[in-house]
């Protein structure tokens, strides 16, 4: 390939575009980090959820899952909630899609705080693990 060739590649590569394609293959694999970002009690700040107000209820969930810790929610209890968690990418926007919330979302959610949001942690390990791979694949396949 030639310097003319490769620099008409290079100017009619789109990065939104390969962005928004990246990002719409691995839907699965973002619902699947936000599902563990929650079973680990995490919001999208990468806190731990507030706090449940029954000391006994909090004993029960601790007894089902206790890597948030005591007294912290997973929003985990029959699975409905997680398993309803689906991903999608509108134009330039990652969406979560919830079909199962109740009002959890009431309940976890104020300010800034959403527990049904990825956090950092989470972006990272999705970024290292998947976008950065196949980003970088989709580019060199362009500017063959």
């Amino acid at each position: 390939m030639n310097l003319k060739t490769l620099n008409q590649k290079l100017q009619s590569l789109n990065v939104l575009t390969i962005a928004s394609e990246t990002l719409s293959e691995h839907t699965g694999e973002m619902a699947d980090e936000l599902r563990s970002q929650l079973y680990a009690g995490r919001d999208n700040l990468d806190q731990s959820l507030r706090q449940y107000r029954s000391s006994e209820y909090a004993q029960m969930k601790h007894g089902m899952n206790p890597l948030p810790g005591l007294g912290n929610p997973d929003l985990y209890l029959t699975g409905a909630t997680h398993r309803s968690i689906r991903m999608a990418v509108n134009g330039q926007m990652v969406v979560t899609l919830v079909t199962d919330i109740h009002d959890l979302e009431k309940r976890y959610s104020h300010g800034s705080i959403n527990p049904f949001l990825l956090g950092s942690i989470s972006k990272k390990k999705l970024k290292q693990t998947y976008l950065q791979k196949s980003s970088i694949t989709k580019v060199k396949q362009h500017l063959k």
